[in-house]
């Protein structure tokens, strides 16, 4: 489920949840460096083939490396438990993934924190 699809109850639970599981990817300089080192496109078609390059190799860094932390935030979002998304379908786990890959609001409110936290009060 989408952040933005959750009641204000909902999602602060959610949050509670995955709040050190996101900490945790935030901190992760492999994974960082990764983002950073993506090419940039030049063109519309370029950015769809090289978006999808870029997805696949973030999704293998993660499943490989922080397997953990993402049961914890897709059984946050899901409102279910890491064990149960462990022993979910390969292709119910790929749409949840991927729905919470392209969950622009939770991006946005995960960055919007981490720049408000770098402003000076």
């Amino acid at each position: 489920m989408k952040l933005s699809q959750m009641s204000s109850n909902t999602a602060s639970d959610a949050y509670l949840k995955m709040v050190t599981d996101i900490e945790e990817l935030i901190d992760d300089e492999k994974l960082i460096e990764l983002l950073d080192s993506r090419k940039r496109p030049k063109d519309e078609n370029e950015a769809e083939k090289l978006g999808k390059v870029a997805m696949l190799k973030v999704v293998a860094y993660l499943l490989q490396h922080r397997r953990e932390n993402v049961w914890n935030i897709i059984a946050a979002l899901n409102e279910t438990t890491p064990e149960e998304i462990a022993e979910e379908s390969v292709i119910t786990l790929a749409k949840q993934l991927l729905g919470v890959l392209q969950d622009r609001d939770l991006f946005d409110f995960f960055i919007s924190l981490g720049k408000w936290g770098t402003q000076q009060l």
